[in-house]
C-alpha cells in the first residue's frame, strides 16, 4: 500500500487546527507546559537518580550482609577464646595425667615413691614383689609394643608398723599421684618385731600389712619400622 504524503498532512493539519484553539488559551497552554516540564522532569530525574538508588539499595544489603559475617566472627572468636581458656586449663592438668597413668612402666620411681612413704609414716617395707616390665633400650615384648593400650603391672608390697603407722600408709597409697588398685589388703599381728619397728605404749601393737595391687601405664604408639 503506497504512502500518501497528501493525505496524512491533511489529517495532521486538520489535528492541530482542531486543538489549536485550546492551545492558544493562556491557562490551556500554562497546564499543557506544565505536564510536558514535569513529564520531563520526572524521565529525566528517574535515568539520573535509578543508579543511585541502585548503589544505595547494593550498599544496604552489603551493610547487612557485613553485619551478619561481623556476628559470625565474633561468635568464632568468643569459641576460641573459651577454647584457649579451656585448652590452658587442661594444660596445666597434663602432668597430673602424665604422673597418674605414664608412658612407660616407671617402676623404680614408683619403688622410692613406697619407701619414702614407709620412713614417712613410721613403718618399714618388709617384701617387695613386682611382676616383670619392659626395660627402656630392650627390645620390648609384643604386648608391651602395643602402643595406646592401658598395661597394668602387678605389685604386691608388706610393709610392718604400729597400727597408726599402717593406717596413715594406705591413706599414702590412695593420695598418690600414681593410679593404682587394691585388689586385696591383709592386716595381721607381726610376729616379730626388729629394732625400727618395736611398739611402743603410744603406736599400739606392731601389725604387718600385705597388699596386692595393680598400677597402670599406657605406652605410646611407635610407628612400625619399613
Amino acid at each position: 500500500m503506497a504512502f500518501n504524503y497528501k493525505t496524512e498532512y491533511e489529517r495532521y493539519r486538520r489535528y492541530y487546527q482542531s486543538i489549536e484553539p485550546v492551545l492558544k488559551k493562556k491557562e490551556s497552554h500554562t497546564y499543557t507546559m506544565a505536564i510536558f516540564s514535569f513529564l520531563a522532569i520526572s524521565l529525566f530525574g528517574w535515568y539520573g537518580i535509578r543508579p543511585t538508588l541502585q548503589t544505595i539499595l547494593f550498599l544496604q544489603r552489603e551493610i547487612a550482609d557485613n553485619k551478619d559475617i561481623n556476628a559470625q566472627m565474633e561468635s568464632k572468636i568468643t569459641r576460641l577464646v573459651e577454647a584457649q581458656a579451656a585448652y590452658q586449663d587442661a594444660n596445666l592438668q597434663l602432668p597430673l595425667i602424665d604422673q597418674a597413668i605414664p608412658q612407660n612402666p616407671e617402676v623404680l620411681s614408683l619403688v622410692s615413691q613406697l619407701k619414702n612413704l614407709a620412713a614417712a609414716t613410721g613403718s618399714s617395707i618388709s617384701a617387695l614383689q613386682i611382676s616383670t616390665v619392659p626395660l627402656l633400650g630392650s627390645e620390648a615384648t609384643p604386648s608391651a609394643a602395643t602402643g595406646g593400650k592401658l598395661t597394668e603391672i602387678p605389685l604386691v608390697v608388706a610393709i610392718s608398723g604400729p597400727y597408726t603407722s599402717i593406717k596413715s600408709f594406705i591413706d599414702g597409697l590412695f593420695a598418690m599421684g600414681r593410679i593404682a588398685t587394691i585388689q586385696t589388703l591383709t592386716v595381721s599381728p607381726s610376729r616379730d618385731e626388729t629394732p625400727t619397728t618395736k611398739a611402743s605404749p603410744a603406736s599400739g601393737t606392731i601389725v604387718r600389712l600385705v597388699t596386692k595391687m595393680n598400677i597402670y601405664y599406657m605406652p605410646m604408639p611407635t610407628a612400625k619400622k619399613t
